[in-house]
C-alpha cells in the first residue's frame, strides 16, 4: 500500500528561504539593516552582493564580509576594523582612509583598488591580488606581501620598512621614493619597475629580477644583491656603498 504524504505550501516556502540562507551565508536581516541604515557593525554579510555600494564613512566594525562582492564599492573612511574580508572581491573599490586595524584580508581581490595613504602595518597580505592598486603613501611597515601580485601598482612614497615581499610580482610598479629599508625582496620580479630615489638600505634583493629596473638615485647602501643581475638596471647616481653582489 502506498502512503501519500501531504506537504503544506507554507512548509515548502520556509524550506526555500532556509536553503537560500544556507546557500548565500549572509543574514537577510543584517543585509536589510545595511541597506536601510548604511551601517551594520558585527553583521553577517558573508557572500552578499554589495557591488558598487556606497558606504563611505560608515561603521562596519567586526562585520563578516568574507567572500562578499564589494567590487566598485565606496568604503572610503569607513570603519572596517576587525572585519573579515577573506576571499572578498574588493576590485576597483575606494578604500582610501578606511580603518583596517585587525581586519582579515587573506585571499581578497584588491585589483585596481584605491588604498591611498591607508594603514596596513603588519597586515597579512600574502598571495593577495593588488595589481594596479593605488597604495601611494600607504603604511605597509612589516606587512607580509609574500607571493602577492603587485604588478603596475602605485607604491610611490609608501612605507614598506622591514616588509616581507619574497616571491612577489612588482613588475612595472611605481616604487619611487618608497621606503624599503630592511625589507626582504628576495626572488622578487622588479622588471620595468620605477625605484628611483627609493630607500633600499639593508634590503635583501638576492636573486631579484632587475631587468630594466630604474634605480637611479636610489639608496642601496648595505643591500644584498647576491645572485642578482644588475647589468640592465639603471643605477645612475645610486648610493652603492657596502652593497653586496657576491653573497659574502
Amino acid at each position: 500500500m502506498k502512503i501519500k504524504t501531504a506537504v503544506a505550501p507554507g512548509t515548502i516556502i520556509l524550506f526555500v528561504i532556509l536553503m537560500g540562507s544556507v546557500a548565500y551565508g549572509f543574514d537577510q536581516g543584517d543585509l536589510d539593516k545595511l541597506r536601510t541604515t548604511n551601517q551594520c557593525p558585527q553583521c553577517d554579510l558573508s557572500g552578499a552582493d554589495l557591488n558598487g555600494v556606497h558606504l563611505a564613512g560608515q561603521d562596519l566594525n567586526a562585520a563578516n564580509l568574507s567572500k562578499s562582492d564589494l567590487s566598485g564599492a565606496d568604503l572610503s573612511g569607513a570603519d572596517m576594523s576587525n572585519v573579515n574580508l577573506s576571499g572578498a572581491d574588493l576590485s576597483r573599490a575606494n578604500l582610501s582612509g578606511a580603518d583596517f586595524s585587525g581586519a582579515v584580508l587573506n585571499g581578497a581581490n584588491l585589483n585596481g583598488a584605491d588604498l591611498k595613504g591607508i594603514n596596513l602595518e603588519e597586515k597579512d597580505l600574502s598571495g593577495v591580488d593588488l595589481s594596479g592598486s593605488n597604495l601611494n603613501g600607504a603604511d605597509l611597515t612589516k606587512a607580509d606581501l609574500s607571493g602577492s601580485n603587485l604588478t603596475k601598482a602605485n607604491l610611490s612614497g609608501a612605507n614598506l620598512t622591514k616588509a616581507n615581499l619574497t616571491g612577489s610580482d612588482l613588475s612595472n610598479a611605481d616604487l619611487s621614493k618608497a621606503n624599503l629599508s630592511g625589507a626582504d625582496m628576495s626572488n622578487v620580479n622588479l622588471s620595468g619597475t620605477d625605484m628611483s630615489k627609493t630607500n633600499l638600505s639593508g634590503t635583501n634583493l638576492s636573486k631579484a629580477n632587475l631587468n630594466r629596473t630604474d634605480l637611479s638615485k636610489a639608496d642601496l647602501s648595505n643591500a644584498n644583491l647576491s645572485g642578482t643581475d644588475v647589468s640592465k638596471a639603471n643605477l645612475a647616481g645610486a648610493n652603492m656603498s657596502g652593497m653586496n653582489l657576491d653573497g659574502r
